[in-house]
């Protein structure tokens, strides 16, 4: 567990037991006739309190489940207060009754505040298929931008690319779930806040050829994080799309895409309206498409500028310079690729392939764009430690 994400669960644990605190001072004060009622809202206060709770410490130590479980066998004796008749004995059961809950309580903080935390601050998750070629230098990209775990779902992949994720796998920065079918991309991204909502602080939903560009800065992370405090409420940011043509490249050249395609489209291009959503997963309830999700309480998604997005294009100011964050869209990096790749793999959310038009749409190479230079020697050097720098 991420250890701000278990600080915010840690609040919600200590307000939980103040509420209990004040309804054991209340229950000693209110006529029996209210008892019954009051009795029956705390108790699926402190059921569904539970369920978030089993929900954020699954993955945990198995201690911690056992002081849940204790938790919720003390909550199992509600009908037994319901069913005292006489009000004196009624009074010393709730009485005892609520010292029990509070031992509960301690002993669940306990258990809670043992387990180890980690500092993945952020998270991305993303479905590929036959990616083995670019797969590596995405990882170890975003790892040098301070992104450094990994919710990979290989859809069927028929190349290398569970091998070349292996060293990844082995130390921990990538979850690899295989993942057959078709229209996959949706049901990846729902699994995934269901598996990691409490692994990181955020996730972002992007593809194998979408690069995270901190425009200012050098940590993603840390700008997501001075996104989300500047708006209050949000459950999302939104980065624009920047398209990256061939670059005149018509066979692989076997170097890192970050050295190889540094032309981009001008900002007006319309394909530069599309964002992909950086979320809060503990507030994301499901991707309404690969860009955008529905949160709770009734959040939403802004730009860098505060303006809300509420669809998968940013509207609002496409002309405009990325002054905090980009993606870098590498859509169709080389004729080669696109022919011998993406052409034949089709679309991960829906049923048919890429056509050879896309191709000529998007190789845009009006605007020299380089800043992913000053990377290349960090991700060279780390990818030559694997052994997975192409030379």
């Amino acid at each position: 567990m991420n250890q701000e994400v278990f600080q915010e669960i840690y609040q919600e644990i200590t307000e939980q037991q103040e509420i209990f605190e004040r309804i054991g001072e209340l229950m000693q004060k209110i006529p029996s006739d209210q008892i019954t009622a009051q009795l029956e809202k705390a108790e699926a206060a402190l059921e569904y309190f539970i369920h978030r709770m089993k929900l954020a410490f699954r993955n945990e130590d198995e201690r911690v489940c056992e002081s849940l479980k204790y938790l919720l066998v003390k909550a199992s004796l509600w009908d037994k207060i319901k069913n005292i008749s006489e009000a004196k004995n009624r009074e010393s059961f709730i009485k005892n009754y609520f010292e029990e809950i509070r031992e509960a309580f301690r002993n669940f903080i306990s258990e809670a505040q043992s387990i180890p935390k980690n500092q993945d601050k952020m998270g991305l998750v993303l479905i590929v298929k036959n990616e083995e070629r670019y797969l590596p230098e995405w990882i170890e990209y975003h790892k040098a931008v301070g992104i450094n775990r990994f919710f990979i779902y290989d859809n069927e992949s028929t190349d290398h690319t569970r091998e070349v994720l292996q060293s990844y796998i082995d130390e921990g920065s990538v979850t690899y779930t295989w993942c057959p079918g078709k229209k996959r991309q949706l049901p990846v991204y729902m699994d995934a806040l269901d598996r990691f909502r409490y692994e990181v602080k955020y996730i972002g939903a992007v593809d194998a050829d979408e690069f995270i560009l901190p425009v200012q800065g050098e940590s993603v992370p840390d700008l997501v994080d001075k996104m989300f405090e500047m708006n209050p409420g949000i459950g999302g940011v939104a980065v624009s799309w920047r398209i990256f043509g061939s670059d005149g490249q018509v066979h692989d050249n076997g170097r890192p895409v970050i050295g190889t395609f540094i032309h981009r489209a001008e900002n007006s291009f319309w394909q530069h309206q599309h964002i992909k959503t950086i979320v809060n997963p503990r507030k994301a309830l499901y991707p309404l498409s690969p860009h955008h999700f529905v949160y709770t309480e009734h959040r939403y998604t802004v730009n860098e500028r505060g303006s809300r997005v509420d669809g998968p294009y940013d509207q609002s100011g496409e002309d405009q310079d990325c002054s905090v964050l980009q993606i870098n869209h590498y859509y169709v990096k080389s004729r080669e690729y696109w022919v011998r790749v993406k052409m034949k793999r089709g679309f991960a959310d829906l049923i048919g392939n890429y056509e050879d038009k896309y191709f000529d749409i998007n190789d845009r190479n009006e605007i020299l764009d380089d800043r992913m230079l000053k990377y290349l020697p960090i991700v060279e050097q780390n990818l030559r430690k694997r052994g997975l720098l192409h030379e």
